[in-house]
């Protein structure tokens, strides 16, 4: 799968946006190694991106309409759908948010007995 690329220049630094033929698949904050090719930046392809960026830090948008190409083990798919169910200026915890419905179960790791507190003697 070829992975387009581009740099657009925010007011919190660059930002690498990077999509496949389907959507948006990832920004990037600099330092990262990503192993993009020169031959696939494409500023036309993510140009709306940038612009509905722009348009974020200017205060002038909330939400994005972009397509996105979400990937990943289902598990990893099912969160970052809930994440797009944040509203703007929203704060959840994990334990605010309903989980997802993956079919697997999980546990949150627990303490170990000897990090337990202990009651005054």
């Amino acid at each position: 799968m070829t992975r387009f690329w581009d740099i657009y220049e925010s007011p919190i630094g660059p930002l690498t946006l990077i999509s496949s033929d389907l959507g948006l698949t990832g920004i990037a904050f600099p330092g990262r190694d990503l192993k993009l090719r020169t031959e696939d930046h494409e500023p036309a392809l993510l140009e709306p991106a940038a612009e509905q960026l722009e348009q974020y830090f200017n205060g002038e948008r909330r939400s994005f309409e972009l397509e996105l190409d979400v990937t990943g083990s289902a598990f990893q798919v099912s969160i970052r759908q809930r994440l797009l169910e944040i509203p703007y200026g929203a704060t959840i915890t994990t334990r605010s948010s309903p989980k997802p419905s993956t079919g697997s179960t999980s546990c949150a790791p627990s303490r170990p007995s000897s990090a337990a507190p202990r009651s005054p003697s």
